[in-house]
């Protein structure tokens, strides 16, 4: 089953070209990786899927819906810069959030204390989150994602501020989560991190999907995506 569609998506700020006509699918049950340099459209691509700007052009199906009617319902999301009401703790800014999503009370907080201990921020729910360090707000910011077992998980630069022992617990919650069924897609320009979790990736460069990377090939993606970049001119990836 399919369940993200993206069907010649094309996207225009004023006269700038940012997505050219880039298709991609996501299936059931894996963890797909959306890699390429600063600025290639990932985040773009991640902002139309949860409809959160409007395409110039094409279509983006969740679940088999179009997607001013899809269930988000059923997606969690971390935009690549997450903004949290700081003046509130942890704990209380998650209760707003069991506010807004159609999930049993105790289910929802069996799931903050489960997730909060896999990465070790539970000792931090009760403090404010103007205290919290930029790691710690990243793995809360995943978190307040997941916590309402969302079927479909998208995730824009989730390692984002982390130092290796925080990837290492992101890296091995989506893993635990992929064997709840859950599916994964996430954006990222960290290379190890792919051959690390992924099933699959998808290489976008300039604004175009220049490959689709299955399982065996991903520790070459690295090399891939460094011809690709090369091939359209960019200097350097970041």
């Amino acid at each position: 089953m399919r369940v993200i569609e993206v069907h010649n998506l094309k996207k225009f700020y004023k006269k700038k070209e940012v997505l050219k006509g880039i298709s991609f699918h996501v299936e059931k049950g894996e963890i797909l990786g959306f890699v390429g340099p600063n600025g290639a459209g990932k985040s773009t691509t991640l902002k139309i899927i949860m409809n959160f700007i409007r395409p110039s052009e094409g279509k983006v199906r969740i679940f088999g819906e179009e997607n001013d009617k899809a269930p988000y319902n059923k997606v969690g999301f971390l935009p690549e810069h997450p903004y949290f009401y700081l003046n509130v703790t942890g704990r209380e800014f998650l209760k707003f959030v069991s506010s807004l999503v159609e999930i049993n009370s105790k289910n929802f907080w069996n799931n903050v204390e489960l997730y909060g201990e896999k990465l070790e921020i539970s000792w931090a729910l009760d403090k404010k989150l103007s205290e919290y360090s930029k790691g710690m707000l990243q793995r809360f910011g995943l978190l307040q994602a997941i916590v309402y077992n969302p079927e479909l998980i998208i995730l824009d630069e989730p390692m984002s501020g982390l130092d290796p022992i925080g990837r290492r617990l992101v890296m091995d919650l989506m893993l635990e989560l992929k064997d709840k069924g859950k599916t994964i897609f996430f954006s990222t320009h960290i290379l190890p991190d792919i051959e690390r979790v992924c099933d699959r990736a998808i290489l976008i460069v300039n604004g175009k999907i220049t490959d689709e990377v299955e399982k065996k090939d991903l520790p070459h993606v690295e090399e891939l995506l460094l011809d690709r970049v090369r091939a359209e001119g960019i200097v350097e990836v970041r």
